[in-house]
């Protein structure tokens, strides 16, 4: 990641899995944007998903912008999409201050300049700064499809994704399930694999 009008402070502040991990971009006093950004290569006609994880830290607002496309600008303060001229976009609370904010979008050409700006106020990214004020910021992911998936850290290279897989055993599960205080109820879609199966769709007790 590139930074401009900005520094950025590694490892500095708890991230939202539990670990010291997180970052903090703090605006340096130039006036212009400030904003850490990437080039990006991806396939054209293609959905993609970008999202970041975002707390105040002096700023309250963040844009994900792609330059020359358009941007959508969360209140990370209020888990609000406030302003959105590209894409479809979305936050999520993550807890302890944390939200996810995510845009998708389908691609128009095979190659984008993704940036994640610091807002003043309103969805004003171009201001002088402070140089003190800025936000933190973990686990930004830009990945093909449709919805934001879970964090996947990667160094120089992408990488493919493998399942999610969770599992509770033993005592582990047995420490919060207690048959005669509650029912478990999962809902799940199981597609066809051949011609002649169907669709079907159960709630499960």
């Amino acid at each position: 990641w590139t930074k401009g009008g900005a520094t950025v402070t590694a490892n500095s502040t708890t991230s939202p899995d539990g670990t010291v991990d997180a970052d903090t971009l703090t605006e340096d006093t130039s006036t212009g944007d400030h904003r850490t950004f990437q080039a990006v290569t991806v396939s054209h006609a293609t959905a993609y998903t970008f999202s970041v994880y975002a707390k105040p830290n002096g700023r309250s607002s963040i844009a994900l912008a792609f330059v020359g496309v358009g941007e959508a600008v969360y209140n990370i303060s209020t888990g609000a999409v406030t302003n959105a001229t590209f894409g479809t976009a979305s936050i999520q609370n993550a807890g302890n201050g944390w939200y996810r904010c995510i845009i998708q979008f389908t691609t128009a050409v095979t190659s984008y300049n993704a940036q994640i700006r610091l807002v003043s106020t309103g969805t004003t990214t171009s201001y002088t700064g402070d140089g003190t004020s800025g936000v933190f910021l973990y686990g930004a992911q830009l990945e093909a499809g449709s919805f934001a998936t879970s964090y996947i850290p990667t160094v120089a290279s992408q990488v493919t994704r493998t399942a999610d897989v969770a599992t509770i055993t033993g005592a582990n599960f047995a420490q919060f399930y207690h048959q005669n205080e509650g029912t478990f109820v999962v809902e799940f879609d199981c597609y066809a694999t051949s011609s002649n199966q169907t669709d079907t769709y159960r709630d499960w007790e």
